[in-house]
């Protein structure tokens, strides 16, 4: 499976493409406002208190009932309902993933100041 995720306002969204289940996935995970998604106390080494060290939001899933494995074509419009960009480069390289039914593929991709 290919996995491949950036952040974005808050959120972490995850993305690929199964080649078991000839599927791409989708899972948005909204990040902890208490660490930041790091899973640590701020400036400290401890597990965060808030989030126990998982980093995310509890309780925090499928934000608009969203299919966790849409048609490529569905992914922006998803996306697009939380206000989150689908960057041209994550959709190609998704594309790519598909195209050659890429396995063991994992990136994450930087952010990007355009999509800031």
């Amino acid at each position: 499976m290919s996995r491949r995720w950036y952040r974005y306002g808050g959120r972490q969204v995850f993305l690929g493409w199964d080649r078991l289940i000839q599927s791409f996935t989708l899972g948005i995970a909204e990040l902890c406002r208490n660490c930041d998604g790091y899973g640590e106390e701020p400036d400290s080494d401890n597990f965060c208190v808030i989030c126990g060290g998982d980093g995310i939001e509890m309780g925090y899933e499928f934000p608009t009932g969203y299919n966790p494995r849409p048609k490529l074509e569905e992914i922006g419009p998803e996306l697009a309902k939380l206000g989150i960009p689908f960057p041209d480069v994550v959709k190609a390289d998704l594309e790519e993933d598909q195209r050659t039914n890429a396995g063991e593929v994992v990136q994450e991709y930087a952010v990007d100041p355009r999509f800031a």
